[in-house]
């Protein structure tokens, strides 16, 4: 259902909102999504496994290079995942503020891994920011990953808290 809800609203704002949104709102609910998937099944890797599955899929689309887009949701669900479980074995953080750093922590992976892959077979982004040198774009793109994962997590965490006992989420369970 998450992959569904993530790749439906993906092709949406990858192909006519491209130009404006620079997906950008595709990183803000790729991490509230891997937080809401999280807390709903309390499981584990729950969110490198809907990456992968979104990134395979992903695969299969006529996009002009979907490899860095599975690599770079890949990337950003272990290192989400990855975070959680060593928070939790190392640190006395609430609850929000782990999943608010893993949502920062795996955009960041997200946003690095997908660059570097772009740029290992020569292809830059083009971008609207003309003023800026395309180093420089990908660092204020990168920059505003982060930005958006942990945005992303504390509305999933938000939104998780307001309905957390409604009959919805504990049927999910």
């Amino acid at each position: 259902m998450f992959a569904a809800l993530y790749l439906g609203y993906a092709a949406v704002s990858s192909v006519p909102l491209r130009a404006v949104t620079l997906s950008i709102d595709l990183f803000f609910l790729g991490s509230a999504l891997f937080v809401i998937l999280t807390y709903i099944t309390q499981k584990r890797w729950a969110a490198t496994l809907l990456a992968t599955v979104s990134g395979l899929i992903l695969l299969g689309t006529p996009a002009p290079f979907p490899v860095h887009t599975t690599l770079s949701l890949v990337a950003g669900g272990i290192v989400f995942d990855g975070s959680l479980v060593l928070m939790k074995k190392r640190t006395n953080a609430s609850p929000r503020t782990q999943f608010v750093i893993a949502g920062t922590l795996g955009n960041l992976a997200l946003g690095i891994v997908g660059d570097l892959v772009l740029l290992s077979v020569g292809m830059l982004p083009l971008h609207p920011f003309y003023f800026l040198d395309p180093v420089s774009f990908q660092i204020l793109l990168v920059v505003a990953t982060v930005v958006a994962g942990a945005l992303g997590a504390l509305f999933g965490v938000t939104l998780v808290r307001r309905v957390r006992g409604s009959p919805v989420i504990e049927r999910l369970k």
